[in-house]
């Protein structure tokens, strides 16, 4: 059962004012990398005051009632890790996280923090805080058995914003963000989606081809709910405690709306990242290669062409690297690998 913030504790004025120290930590000292002492990019300035914020929240919401960071101490941290770790946060969620309380603490000074709390966890699974960077099984929908379309249906009842993103995520790999983000009748040009900068991850825009016409169909949807440059997100998400930003709010309904769906690991088996996994074999398909974890074998194309087609998934799901594929849906090598493991230890055999 995963461990549950108090709301009510995280946004209260003292959690505020704890977490705009943080962020006062993180300003003066994000500003240059650790390894070169070289400028560090905005987004990588803006990521660690957005982190030291949700830190200092989630530690006040945990119950821990922390007035000065040189407080925080061995417990706070072992909480802040149960929690994540009981949590439904994607993998790359959960390394981030772990990435900018790495760097809190050694901006406090306290660097062996993380370490000794690691070494005191034995009812945590560590594993589930350290990124697989090779999927070892399918995380879409279509790879656990799951009709996309009865989850586009149940997603449209329960919102019918959240519906249209259900399924622009699923048909175009779009993270939370950018799908929030995104104004349907700007962005659509007719043979692609055109991501603005600012509105993508690490501030670059990029296109994604429209091939098919189920990616015609979510955009579609997504243009018949909203007016001329509007964005997709909800245009007032309730009641915004102070210093909540309105994508905050908007992060937050979509949260409550991926639970209420059953984007659970507990739930479905799936999270709301399986949608961008989806896009990434479905696409490897379109383009003539079926990935290991659809059950694609290896020496499928030449190697030239298959560097070609993770190249051409990569970049439209928004990554400079084409190995950055294995980690959506696997390399040959791998899952035969994951594969004989479960064999031996069941005893079986194909």
């Amino acid at each position: 059962m995963a461990i549950q913030l108090n709301e009510t504790l995280s946004c209260s004025p003292g959690a505020r004012r704890f977490s705009r120290q943080l962020q006062a930590i993180a300003r003066k000292n994000a500003s240059r990398r650790a390894d070169n002492q070289k400028q560090a990019s905005d987004k990588t300035i803006e990521d660690a005051i957005y982190y030291a914020k949700r830190i200092g929240e989630a530690l006040w919401g945990l119950g821990y009632q922390i007035e000065k960071p040189e407080n925080i101490a061995e417990r706070h941290i072992k909480s802040l890790l149960t929690w994540l770790s009981k949590s439904d946060k994607s993998p790359g969620t959960l390394t981030v996280w772990m990435t900018q309380l790495r760097k809190m603490l050694r901006w406090l000074k306290k660097p062996s923090l993380l370490n000794d709390a690691f070494k005191n966890l034995p009812d945590v699974d560590l594993k589930l805080l350290k990124r697989q960077t090779v999927a070892m099984k399918s995380k879409s929908p279509e790879g656990n058995g799951i009709d996309p379309y009865e989850l586009y249906e149940k997603a449209d009842r329960i919102d019918r914003r959240f519906g249209a993103m259900v399924q622009l995520q699923h048909n175009f790999g779009l993270r939370r963000k950018e799908v929030l983000h995104l104004k349907p009748h700007l962005d659509d040009k007719g043979l692609y989606l055109n991501l603005r900068p600012g509105t993508a991850k690490g501030g670059r825009s990029r296109t994604i081809q429209i091939v098919n016409e189920g990616q015609r169909a979510a955009l579609d949807l997504a243009k018949s709910l909203v007016a001329l440059g509007e964005h997709l997100g909800w245009p007032e998400a309730g009641k915004r405690p102070e210093g909540r930003t309105l994508l905050d709010a908007n992060l937050d309904r979509y949260k409550y709306f991926a639970k209420k769906l059953g984007l659970t690991r507990k739930d479905l088996g799936i999270t709301g990242h399986g949608l961008r996994a989806a896009f990434a074999e479905n696409r490897a398909m379109e383009l003539g290669l079926v990935p290991p974890t659809r059950g694609g074998a290896k020496g499928q194309l030449p190697k030239a062409e298959e560097q070609l087609v993770k190249s051409t998934v990569a970049e439209e799901m928004g990554h400079g690297r084409s190995a950055v594929t294995t980690a959506y849906y696997g390399s040959q090598r791998s899952v035969a690998r994951d594969v004989a493991s479960d064999l031996a230890s069941s005893g079986g055999s194909e």
